[in-house]
């Protein structure tokens, strides 16, 4: 499969959307074991984009191929997400999140906004 995209209204709604477009997109059986973690991923990179985010609409690709998964976000706030140095009450435990579960993760400029990317080794 190549890549595959949605654009999610960015408010409350959009993780869940973004779960159930995962889902469609690379079932359980297609991610083994992994199918728990990117739910998760993809869940803490779309909330952040809602949260931090500019506009109404944040956009999801899904590229899954040769047991690697690939998920990018992307939103219109050009500023760079930073991990956080310690845990904060109300969340800055997204980032640390993906730094820990994905294969790899980072962010690009994307059409003065920017894209949050991660994968997933399969094998």
């Amino acid at each position: 499969m190549g890549p595959v995209s949605v654009v999610l209204v960015s408010d409350a709604t959009a993780p869940h959307a973004a779960r159930a477009f995962l889902r469609a997109q690379a079932p359980d059986q297609a991610l083994g074991g992994h199918a728990p973690t990117a739910a998760l991923l993809v869940s803490e990179l779309v909330t952040n984009a809602v949260r931090y985010g500019r506009g109404d609409t944040v956009r999801l690709v899904v590229d899954l191929r040769e047991r690697r998964l690939l998920v990018s976000v992307s939103d219109s706030n050009p500023v760079a997400p930073q991990l956080a140095e310690r845990e904060q009450e109300q969340g800055g435990r997204g980032l640390a999140l993906v730094d820990a579960l994905a294969s790899g993760w980072g962010t690009r400029e994307a059409g003065g906004g920017k894209t949050v990317w991660f994968a997933l080794d399969l094998r």
